[in-house]
């Protein structure tokens, strides 16, 4: 199965967003070593941070091979399985991750929880940078990432509604 160019670009997004965040916690956790007296400096905690990175960053690859997948397959029933399956397969791997960072020292597996939460963080500031599509062959942006909205009706202009007075007829 082929990788499809936008799942290689994302994931490339994903990787530099954990790896700016994965930074970031590197230098609050050596400014509060430096700041507070009993907090050392312990090796446990970049190599848990990394290590939790590396995970979450194929995670989210594994993630998006197993939807375009399922999609390609095009049976709703298989592929909500094969959907179900990929999420509890990810989930155990990164359990087992956790797991293992805890068992290498405490600094490593604080490292790794917060680590977990990166792909989340990346995905919410990206909302903030958006990013330039290729035009479409009407010259159009394709970039517009708004979807339609079904229309419920019930943000309704006042002036369509018709109120029960208004059916009344006016005599003369």
């Amino acid at each position: 199965m082929k990788t499809d160019s936008t799942l290689k670009r994302a994931t490339l997004q994903m990787a530099v967003g954990v790896s700016c965040f994965s930074l970031l916690a590197e230098v609050v956790y050596l400014v509060l070593a430096l700041t507070i007296p009993s907090l050392d400096y312990a090796w446990q905690f970049p190599v848990g941070n990394v290590f939790m990175a590396v995970i979450m960053v194929i995670n989210f690859y594994l993630m998006g091979r197993g939807l375009y997948s399922a999609v390609e397959s095009g049976q709703e029933d298989a592929a909500k399985r094969q959907i179900r399956f990929s999420h509890a397969g990810r989930s155990i791997m990164i359990l087992l991750a956790l797991v293992a960072c805890f068992v290498l020292g405490l600094p490593s597996g604080i490292a790794a929880c917060i680590t977990v939460a990166f792909p989340q963080l990346t995905v919410f500031c990206m909302h903030f940078f958006p990013h330039k599509d290729e035009e479409t062959a009407d010259g159009e942006n394709a970039g517009d990432d708004t979807a339609p909205v079904e229309d419920t009706g019930e943000a309704a202009d006042k002036s369509d509604t018709v109120s029960p007075e208004d059916n009344e007829e006016v005599q003369p």
